[in-house]
């Protein structure tokens, strides 16, 4: 198991007084709160919300919940003592919360309000969350005309009192890049295009911290700030040791091979064994002209002792079966989702490529399920062409990057993407666990 590296700073605005936000880390669970009231009620609030999602989330998962059910029982309970609290003051309070649990291969999030969690590669930002607010869930709102203050009103946070629907999701484990975790404070203000030059400026989780609240600051950030990041990737101190020692291991295993080999090659040519073929077997002896030496090593052959040249055809062996069984793995679920046109479209068969842990474009793999039906049932007919098939690595155990050219074409829509699946081995099986298509250049 990889360990996590994580780094979490709070900023105070211009107001000059204490930052009503909070940040928590223990135990693979990541929490940031930013709390709104008057006269220090925004950070009782916040640092309420903080203790009472600890508490219930970790007394949730001991009891054998789930991280999706424990995350919606401590963001309630969290919302009933911050609700009881504005009575206790007597005044307004509102929290906007994020969180991420990190279990095995992948990671649990929730959040409400205005509070983002982001996911941050080389190349690419993926904002994981949608703001609670009247702009994000009014499709109309931008043509209303709304007063700003009324467009990033909070719909959705802890201390309004009613039942909280908790909406969990899934997200794979990147292998390098980070989960960020940030208040409005410093969103308002960095862009995308921000957060992927910092990335490729620093990978410390403290400095590219640092880094980002200095450039929200510099752009005119007048408001608390928190940014929290999550770093994936890096080995323990232990785990460094066991691979070396199993490094060293396996060096010194080769050089004992290495030197069996040689000590049996000075007791005569049986190690190497050199056969000329043409028209019929000559031996090379020793005393043989040039030029019968010449003409014979046109036609030779040279066998490697089986020691040496078993595992090298085993390893080969294996990379072309794995290929082979992705390739094929890739057709059957082309055909599958071929078939899901239509109003008796076949989405059982489709769906069962999908891990129970997918994840992708916020969507788990109900709401993939659900989309793809409302979509595929419109359509009289569909037909992908996939070329370029790449198998490009792992991402951790049982666990591939596949990439591939995706031509696709409906009744009602036609497309060319790049596209990107990890597949996750469960049970001797292949299935989906992330998917995410790329528009091509022109395409």
């Amino acid at each position: 198991m990889r360990t996590l590296e994580y780094s979490f700073k709070t900023h105070a605005g211009d107001h000059g007084r204490r930052a009503g936000e909070s940040f928590l880390h223990k135990d693979n669970l990541f929490v940031v709160t930013h709390g709104i009231g008057r006269d220090g009620s925004n950070i009782i609030g916040s640092e309420l919300a903080l203790n009472i999602i600890s508490q219930s989330f970790f007394h949730s998962i001991s009891g054998g919940q789930t991280p999706a059910s424990s995350f919606a029982l401590a963001l309630n309970n969290a919302n009933k003592a911050v609700f009881k609290k504005q009575k206790e003051l007597g005044q307004e309070i509102i929290v906007s919360v994020s969180a991420v649990y990190v279990r095995g291969s992948i990671i649990y999030f929730t959040h409400l309000g205005d509070s983002r969690i982001y996911s941050i590669s080389k190349d690419e930002v993926d904002q994981l969350t949608r703001d609670h607010t009247v702009k994000e869930e009014d499709p109309y709102a931008d043509m209303k005309n709304l007063d700003p203050h009324v467009m990033s009103a909070l719909t959705a946070a802890l201390g309004m009192g009613r039942e909280l629907s908790v909406d969990v999701k899934k997200y794979s484990v990147p292998r390098s890049g980070f989960i960020l975790m940030t208040t409005r404070g410093l969103t308002e203000r960095i862009t995308d295009r921000d957060l992927i030059w910092l990335f490729s400026k620093t990978k410390n989780p403290k400095k590219y911290c640092d880094s980002l609240i200095d450039l929200a600051v510099r752009k005119g950030s007048k408001e608390d700030t928190t940014a929290g990041v999550v770093r994936f990737g890096r080995f323990s101190n232990e785990q460094k040791i066991l691979y070396f020692f199993c490094f060293l291991f396996v060096l010194l295993v080769f050089v004992a091979i290495w030197g069996s080999a040689l000590r049996n090659s000075d007791k005569g040519p049986t190690a190497l064994q050199v056969t000329i073929t043409g028209e019929q077997d000559r031996a090379v002896k020793p005393d043989s002209s040039e030029n019968n030496f010449v003409s014979a090593v046109s036609d030779l052959s040279v066998q490697l002792p089986a020691e040496l040249s078993a595992p090298v055809e085993e390893q080969q062996r294996a990379d072309a079966e794995l290929v082979e069984e992705i390739n094929h793995f890739i057709m059957e679920w082309k055909d599958a989702w071929e078939k899901t046109a239509g109003e008796n479209g076949d989405m059982a068969a489709y769906i069962s490529f999908y891990s129970d842990d997918f994840y992708s474009n916020r969507f788990d793999k109900d709401e993939w399920n659900l989309d793809k039906k409302i979509k595929d049932r419109k359509k009289g007919w569909i037909r992908l062409n996939i070329s370029d098939i790449r198998v490009s690595g792992s991402v951790g155990d049982d666990q591939i990057v596949v990439r591939f050219l995706q031509d696709y074409s409906s009744s009602n829509f036609s497309i060319q993407s790049e596209k990107m699946l990890i597949l996750l081995k469960n049970g001797g099986k292949w299935e989906i666990v992330f998917e995410r298509s790329y528009d091509r250049p022109g395409g």
